[in-house]
């Protein structure tokens, strides 16, 4: 399985600088997993894991985003499940 970096940010005001510490990353050798935590439009690119889902999460377990990027992280191939419980 290959290493992979979560970027987390607001991709609606900080989306340039999302994007290089993206590639910059992806030039090292490591994948990312891009999660948009911003409220406005317009995105400056689309994230792995979009605020919609980032929100969703807050709102069901009322407080626990987290909850909600970690589960979306480990589906999208970021670490084994089983090993990091």
């Amino acid at each position: 399985m290959s290493r992979k970096i979560v970027i987390i940010g607001t991709l609606d005001t900080k989306g340039p600088e999302h994007w290089f510490l993206k590639e910059k990353t992806e030039e090292m050798g490591l994948g990312t997993i891009v999660t948009d935590t911003g409220i406005m439009d317009p995105l400056r690119f689309n994230p792995d894991i979009p605020r919609e889902e980032v929100s969703r999460g807050w709102a069901i377990v009322g407080g626990g985003a987290g909850i909600s990027i970690t589960a979306k992280f480990f589906e999208i191939g970021g670490a084994d499940l089983e090993r990091a419980i």
